[in-house]
């Protein structure tokens, strides 16, 4: 309502009351779960904040965490802008399951990042400031703020049980962030040093930050130009740099952290083995025709997102969205499952904002 017709309605008198919020969230945008205490927060294009807590009944919890990921369960994580029915049981929106937050700016909420069993959470907003919510009382609220003023936020990532969020912006730098006392600890990954000095061509903003599994000292920097560095925290030096000629638009690290698998906007997926880093291990388009002159398959949509997850059982989960071929225009969004050579695509009514593979357990190896 503009403040104009505020003002009329209060004069014919009109007043304003709390009113009740359930069902599926509006307009969401972010999505994050953790996997200790069961809790499933989500954000939205207005600055809201929605924290799902399992339900305090026997049986079922509010939410389904199935930890062995059959291609029929992972309806069950997939997020949409309309619904959210396969990530949501039906208790969602009782008394006492879950409660609504906004922020003040109303800004979208572009990351959430979970302290893991420790009751907090960091929200990134797009207007570049950074949230801390203390979510261990009745009412959550936002302990600490840190705005950045000459960049912009494009990617952050916590790992588990660490004291350092690191902030990727759009113009490649990557700041390191104490979350306990929410304060840029001056530790910065410039640009221009992460690549080589001779490189003269800006990377692009950040679209990827991760600890390698085997060495949280080793961060895994992805800039959407294609490049990707694995930068030691240590020594302040780089121990790779990879050059590649198509976009980036996620990566995945395997568990045992010798090898991770990028996503790309031609709609192929790179797997690159930390032995040799000149070339990938692997080239797939999952989603590609093969060309009869052994050329390269034809490009395809953008693979947006990618989890590569392995399992007990057998075969690694790769999980993407995206990736379609262009020739099937009327398509709907999908969700694609490899397992082994069994691939497995899950068709959605409306477009993908994010979707999270559950395991068993925070730690990534």
């Amino acid at each position: 309502m503009s403040p104009s017709a505020q003002a009329t309605w209060k004069e014919d008198g009109g007043a304003s009351a709390a009113t009740v919020r359930h069902g599926f969230p509006y307009q969401p945008t972010a999505l994050a779960f953790d996997p200790v205490q069961k809790i499933l927060a989500i954000g939205s294009r207005t600055g809201g904040l929605r924290i799902y807590v399992p339900a305090k009944t026997p049986g079922r919890s509010a939410m389904t965490p199935v930890v062995n990921l059959a291609p029929q369960q992972m309806w069950e994580y997939v997020f949409t802008p309309a619904k959210l029915a396969w990530v949501l049981d039906s208790r969602l929106g009782r008394p006492g399951v879950d409660c609504y937050c906004q922020h003040e700016s109303g800004a979208a909420v572009l990351q959430l990042q979970f302290l893991i069993n420790e009751g907090a959470l960091v929200t990134a907003c797009a207007d570049d400031t950074l949230h801390l919510w203390n979510l261990r009382q009745k009412r959550p609220a936002i302990l600490h703020s840190l705005k950045f003023n000459r960049e912009c936020i494009t990617f952050c990532h916590l790992p588990f049980q660490s004291k350092w969020l690191y902030v990727g912006t759009e113009r490649g730098n990557t700041h390191i962030v104490n979350v306990e006392s929410f304060v840029l600890s001056g530790y910065v990954i410039m640009w221009n040093k992460a690549i080589e000095l001779s490189t003269k061509t800006h990377p692009g903003p950040v679209v990827h930050l991760s600890d390698c599994p085997r060495d949280e000292g080793k961060l895994l920097i992805g800039f959407e130009s294609g490049t990707v560095v694995q930068w030691d925290l240590r020594t302040k030096k780089a121990d790779f740099r990879i050059y590649y000629d198509e976009a980036i638009h996620s990566v995945s690290w395997h568990h045992e952290g010798k090898q991770f698998m990028c996503s790309h906007s031609d709609g192929s997926l790179t797997t690159w083995n930390l032995r040799n880093t000149s070339r990938p291990f692997q080239v797939v388009f999952p989603h590609g025709k093969a060309q009869r002159d052994g050329r390269k398959p034809e490009s395809c949509k953008p693979i947006l997102k990618v989890e590569y997850k392995t399992s007990k059982s057998g075969e690694p989960f790769v999980i993407f969205s995206g990736g379609l071929s262009y020739d099937k225009a009327s398509r709907r969004p999908a969700l694609t499952i490899m397992h082994g050579k069994a691939i497995t695509v899950l068709e959605m009514d409306h477009p993908i904002v994010e979707f999270l593979v559950l395991c068993e357990t925070p730690y990534a190896n």
